[in-house]
C-alpha cells in the first residue's frame, strides 16, 4: 500500500473566501435620431468549477508498466477575472434596419487551466503521497522508490488545475447588417435578412514561450439569415460558419493540441397559419450534411467525428 493504513488519515477542513468589486459603465452619444455610439466598460469574474476546486488528491494504483496517475487537488484556486471595453457605432438607416460596427478588447487574469506533464508537474518531494522523491528524466517524472519485479522504475503522471500567471487579451471587431425590404413592390416586400461577421484574435505568451490560445474561440465567425414572411406564411434560412478553434486539452497547458475543423451549417424553418392561433411548422437542420471533426495538431491526425446528418421536425402548434 503506497499510502499506508486508514489510521494515517485525518479529517481536514479547507476554507476560501474572496470578494470582487465589479464596476460597469455605459456612455451613449446620440449624434442624430438615427445614429448613435455606445462605449461600455465592465469587470466580471468566473468561479472555479467544483471538479476543479477540490481539496482531494487522487493517487491511483500502479499499472502494468509501473505508472501511477495522480490528480492534484487545489483548494486554493481563485476565480479568474476579466476586464472588457466595447465601442459600437449604430446607424438605424430605416424602420427595421440596422448597420452597426463594434470593436472590443477583453483582458483575462488568472485563467483556470489544467497542467500535465513532467516538465510542468514533478515536485521533488512526493513523500506525502507515498511516492518518494521525484525527478525529471527525459519527458517522464520518475520516483526514487525501488523498481518493480520487472526492474521498471515507478513513473508518476501528475495533473492538476492552476490559475495561470499569464494574462490574456482578446481583441476583435464585429459587423452587423439587418434589413427588411418592405419598400420593394409586390411579393418582394416580404423579404428581409441580416448578416454579421466577427473577427477575434488572442494576444499573449505562455510561460513556455508559445503563443497564447483559448479554447472555443474561432478567429472568424459568419452568420447569415434570409426570410420571406407574410401574415400567414413564413420561410427562413440561416447559415452559420466558423473557422477552426481549439478545445480544452489534458496534454498541454494552453490547450492547443486538440482542434476542430472549420464548419458551416444551413438550417431552414417554415410555418403556415392554418387558423387563428393554430399553425403548422417544419424545421430542417444541417441541410449541408456537415460533419464536426476534431484533430490533433494536424488535420491528418483525426481524433473524433460527430455526424448527426440532416434532421427534420414537424409540429402543430395551437394556442387557446
Amino acid at each position: 500500500d503506497l499510502l499506508g493504513s486508514p489510521a494515517d488519515y485525518e479529517q481536514q477542513r479547507f476554507k476560501s473566501s474572496y470578494d470582487h468589486l465589479l464596476p460597469s459603465a455605459i456612455l451613449v452619444a446620440d449624434f442624430t435620431p438615427n445614429l448613435l455610439a455606445r462605449i461600455t466598460g465592465y469587470k466580471t469574474y468566473v468561479r472555479p468549477h467544483p471538479r476543479q476546486f477540490t481539496p482531494i488528491t487522487l493517487v491511483g494504483q500502479p499499472s502494468a508498466s509501473n505508472t501511477v496517475p495522480v490528480t492534484l487537488g487545489n483548494p486554493d484556486l481563485k476565480p479568474y477575472t476579466g476586464t472588457s471595453f466595447d465601442l459600437s457605432i449604430e446607424w438605424y438607416n430605416r424602420k427595421g434596419g440596422l448597420i452597426a460596427a463594434n470593436v472590443f478588447t477583453k483582458r483575462f487574469k488568472g485563467l483556470i487551466q489544467q497542467v500535465r506533464g513532467a516538465q510542468n508537474l514533478c515536485p521533488e518531494d512526493a513523500t506525502i503521497y507515498g511516492l518518494g522523491h521525484l525527478s525529471v528524466v527525459g519527458d517522464q517524472c520518475i520516483s526514487d522508490l525501488p523498481p518493480d519485479a520487472n526492474n521498471q522504475p515507478l513513473v508518476v503522471n501528475i495533473s492538476g488545475f492552476v490559475n495561470s500567471g499569464t494574462p490574456y487579451r482578446v481583441n476583435g471587431v464585429e459587423l452587423n447588417i439587418q434589413q427588411n425590404l418592405d419598400f420593394l413592390p409586390g411579393l418582394l416586400r416580404y423579404l428581409g435578412g441580416g448578416i454579421n461577421y466577427a473577427y477575434t484574435e488572442i494576444q499573449g505568451t505562455n510561460a513556455d514561450g508559445t503563443d497564447a490560445t483559448l479554447p472555443g474561440i474561432s478567429k472568424h465567425n459568419i452568420n447569415a439569415v434570409g426570410y420571406f414572411e407574410t401574415k400567414k406564411f413564413g420561410l427562413r434560412l440561416a447559415y452559420n460558419w466558423r473557422s477552426k478553434y481549439d478545445l480544452n486539452s489534458t496534454g498541454t497547458f494552453s490547450g492547443a493540441a486538440r482542434q476542430v475543423e472549420p464548419r458551416g451549417q444551413l438550417d431552414l424553418s417554415a410555418s403556415y397559419k392554418l387558423l387563428p392561433g393554430v399553425s403548422l411548422s417544419v424545421n430542417a437542420f444541417n441541410l449541408t450534411n456537415s460533419i464536426r471533426k476534431e484533430y490533433q495538431g494536424s488535420e491528418n491526425m483525426a481524433r473524433r467525428a460527430d455526424y448527426d446528418g440532416r434532421t427534420y421536425r414537424f409540429s402543430l402548434n395551437a394556442a387557446f
